[in-house]
């Protein structure tokens, strides 16, 4: 058991690390040629801190266990907009603009609403390409949306690493992601056999919560530093990853069911995402006491896997 859980931590280690280092040399980089705050968070630490979901994801497919890579996406959609959100508005509350509301925020719930879908049909591999084909389309549309609308504050590129660093620690970032989802999986999965829980609870508690420290961390940075439009970009950037290019990559190489989530794990997760999105519709104001509100559901829910594991 200590061998198992010195794997899973040395996987953290490595996974947190690897995308710590990806997000900020990609954030950099998109800072030199003039990408907004909500773009670089939507799309650079956004997709970029979901890199240990899809790692991980693929991993668990290639060795047999699909159902902690399905429940892995369940679990780190429900932690990015309960607790993660939360913690942000919690430090720094943020009023957000129109395309956010209107556009983002709902499309978000759109792809969350459309997993509910894979409980009932497998995901293969030409769902996987429209899938894809769907994440290059909105990210081109936000890039667009971006050029045309030059008017957001823009970050500071003052003590910054130069391009060559950058892209150093780019290739050791996914380096250290593909060792890290490796070790991280195959204690996690020892530990589980040993304790007798099931794949779907640990990819709904430990590798949700393992596999999300990057949003967790660059979410807390950006709103100690007063960024929030960065935190709440990337929690919206990185669901909408999850279910479109993390399902859709996985799927063209493994076919994948959500059969084995439960209707309650999937009520949360679209209930948070109806509470995120109809909020923004009404106000444009995310505020502290939503962030409790977010932090503290998610406390009950991990509260209730744990009782209903035992």
């Amino acid at each position: 058991m200590i061998f198992h859980l010195f794997l899973v931590v040395i996987g953290l280690v490595f996974l947190s690390l690897g995308a710590n280092w990806l997000v900020q040399s990609a954030g950099f980089l998109a800072v030199r040629v003039g990408m907004p705050p909500f773009l670089i968070g939507l799309t650079i630490i956004g997709y970029g801190t979901s890199a240990p979901e899809l790692l991980v994801g693929l991993h668990a497919a290639a060795g047999s266990h699909p159902e902690i890579a399905t429940a892995n996406i369940i679990g780190s959609n429900i932690l990015n907009t309960s607790w993660i959100l939360g913690m942000g508005l919690c430090l720094c509350p943020t009023s957000c603009g129109k395309k956010l509301r209107y556009v983002d925020a709902p499309f978000m719930l759109f792809c969350s609403v459309w997993l509910l879908s894979g409980k009932y049909v497998e995901v293969g591999l030409l769902q996987g390409g429209i899938l894809l084909g769907a994440l290059f389309l909105f990210t081109f549309g936000s890039y667009r949306f971006s050029k045309n609308n030059p008017t957001e504050q823009r970050l500071s590129t003052k003590k910054r690493w130069s391009p060559p660093v950058c892209v150093l620690l780019l290739l050791l970032g996914f380096i250290l992601l593909i060792y890290g989802a490796e070790l991280f999986l195959e204690g996690s999965v020892r530990m589980a056999r040993l304790l007798g829980v099931s794949d779907v609870f640990i990819g709904l508690t430990l590798a949700s919560i393992g596999t999300s420290l990057p949003e967790l961390a660059t979410t807390l940075a950006a709103a100690m530093r007063k960024q929030p439009l960065l935190a709440v970009g990337g929690i919206i950037g990185s669901n909408i990853y999850n279910t479109l290019g993390i399902v859709g990559t996985i799927s063209l190489f493994y076919p994948l069911s959500f059969a084995s989530i439960s209707s309650i794990d999937f009520s949360v997760m679209l209930g948070l995402n109806l509470l995120f999105s109809g909020m923004l519709i009404f106000s444009p104001r995310l505020g502290r006491g939503l962030g409790a509100m977010l932090c503290s559901t998610y406390c009950l829910y991990l509260s209730f896997l744990w009782w209903s594991a035992l």
